[in-house]
C-alpha cells in the first residue's frame, strides 16, 4: 500500500496537493487490490466492505422498484451509460473471482492487471496510471519473496527471487523507506 502510493507519486509527479493526494490514494488502492486473495489483508477487508455496500445498494434498488420509485432512485446514475455499469459489474466479478483464488496467483498475474486496467478505463488518466503503478509495484516487490508469484496464468509462469520473507526485516525496511519517500514527495508538492 505504502509502496504503491509512493511509486505512483514518484512516476507521476504533480504540483497540486489535491492531485497528489488522489494520485497517492489510487496508487495505494492499486497496491491493495492485489491481495484480495488473502482473507486478512487490507485489500480483502476493503473488498468485503465494498461488497456489502453494493449488496445494500442492490437491496435499496429492489425496494425502489417494488414501491414504483425506480425513476427517483436511478436518477443518481443519469450521467452513466450502460458501458460504465457493465464495466463496474465486470470489475466486481473480477474481484470476486480473484478473492477465491490462492494467494499470489490470479490476482498477481498480468492477465488480472490487464483486465483490471481495461475495466477501469473510465477513470481520469492520471488516476488510472497511479492505480496501475500501485499494482505493478506490488507485483515487483512480491517477486523478491520466497513464495512464487504467478506472473501469467495462461502461460503458467511462476517466479520467485527467494530473497526475502513476507513480514520480515526487508519488508519492514521497505515499508519504512516507502513512508519516508511518501513524506518527501508530499513536502516537495507543498513547496513547489
Amino acid at each position: 500500500m505504502i509502496i504503491g502510493a509512493t511509486s505512483s507519486l514518484f512516476f507521476l509527479p504533480t504540483n497540486r496537493i489535491s492531485a497528489t493526494i488522489i494520485c497517492a490514494s489510487f496508487g495505494a488502492l492499486g497496491g491493495l487490490i492485489l491481495d484480495i486473495d488473502t482473507r486478512k489483508s487490507k485489500g480483502a477487508v476493503l473488498f468485503r466492505t465494498v461488497k456489502k455496500a453494493v449488496e445494500l445498494l442492490l437491496a435499496l434498488a429492489l425496494i425502489a422498484i417494488l414501491l414504483g420509485k425506480e425513476k427517483d432512485f436511478f436518477r443518481v446514475f443519469d450521467s452513466w451509460n450502460w458501458w460504465n455499469v457493465i464495466c463496474l459489474a465486470s470489475l466486481f466479478l473480477l474481484y470476486w473471482y480473484g478473492s477465491t483464488t490462492p494467494h499470489r496467483s490470479f490476482t498477481h498475474s498480468i492477465e488480472f492487471v490487464i483486465l483490471n486496467t481495461f475495466l477501469l478505463y473510465f477513470l481520469p488518466n492520471l488516476f488510472l496510471c497511479a492505480f496501475l503503478i500501485g499494482e505493478l509495484s506490488h507485483i515487483v516487490l512480491d517477486l523478491f519473496n520466497k513464495k512464487h508469484v504467478t506472473l501469467s496464468v495462461l502461460f503458467r509462469i511462476k517466479v520467485s527471487l527467494n530473497l526475502a520473507s513476507a513480514d520480515g526485516i526487508v519488508d519492514r525496511t521497505l515499508s519504512f523507506l516507502g513512508i519516508v519517500g511518501l513524506v518527501i514527495l508530499f513536502v516537495k508538492t507543498l513547496f513547489s
